[in-house]
């Protein structure tokens, strides 16, 4: 016999599903890429290149993915979102270098921030193409361009398992097939990347923000939307986070 918890837990993935679902037909804005974290800001890098018509190939040690197009490939490498400094000409060195090594046409550096002159300066003289955040968000745009964005989406009742349709506009509960209310459980601002201030990076999940919480061991991020996403990621204290390096990147 289900149970309340088994459609509780029902409602999270399909939750989960349909915000990927709607997610997935809007651009996300530039402040939301900042909140990522590494892995999840280079996927979505990721997934614009393969919306622009390139292939990625596989995951490397050096740069970040490799990809082709027209039968010649490139290396990708991020920047840590995260961090606001400016990405420095020996990063572009490192990738500069990786891109010899392997014979590829060309090199892209990624920032949802910005690079300083120097670096700038080394890419002009090199098979580098530099995107900072204005034409990360740009491209992500171009990515997306002629995409409709759905206006409904599906929940699931908490109580008996039926599915009611909610609308991204419409704040209103609505009543399932047995009367019980079914709250919205898709925020519009969410799926726009908006972010509160005590909230850092997005919810591996379901996107929503992550707001630091104190635990049986210690302190952890948690999803702003639980209990209907129970999505975790640990805790580094400020110092530790910024000795914790990646690849030559900062």
């Amino acid at each position: 016999m289900t149970t309340a918890q088994d459609f509780a837990q029902q409602a999270d993935q399909l939750r989960h599903q349909e915000f990927a679902r709607l997610a997935d037909a809007i651009p996300p804005t530039l402040d939301s890429l900042r909140g990522l974290m590494l892995d999840p800001f280079c996927r979505q890098v990721s997934f614009m290149f393969e919306r622009l018509g390139y292939e990625i190939i596989t995951h490397a040690t050096g740069p970040d993915f490799i990809m082709v197009k027209e039968r010649h490939k490139y290396l990708v490498a991020c920047a840590a979102p995260t961090s606001a400094e400016p990405t420095r000409t020996r990063s572009l060195v490192h990738l500069h270098e990786a891109v010899t090594a392997s014979s590829a046409q060309a090199g892209y550096a990624v920032t949802a921030h910005s690079f300083t002159a120097e670096a700038r300066a080394y890419a002009a003289t090199a098979p580098l193409h530099l995107l900072d955040g204005d034409e990360l968000a740009r491209m992500m745009q171009q990515s997306k361009a002629g995409g409709v964005v759905p206006d409904t989406y599906q929940s699931l009742c908490r109580q008996c398992g039926a599915q009611v349709q909610h609308h991204l506009d419409h704040t209103e509960a609505v009543p399932c097939p047995q009367g019980h209310l079914v709250a919205p459980t898709i925020a519009r601002a969410a799926l726009l990347g908006q972010r509160e201030k005590a909230a850092v990076a997005g919810c591996a999940l379901c996107g929503a923000p992550m707001r630091l919480k104190d635990g049986k061991h210690g302190k952890f991020w948690g999803c702003s939307q639980y209990p209907a996403c129970r999505s975790t990621k640990p805790y580094m204290a400020p110092k530790v986070r910024r000795a914790y390096g990646r690849r030559g990147w900062r």
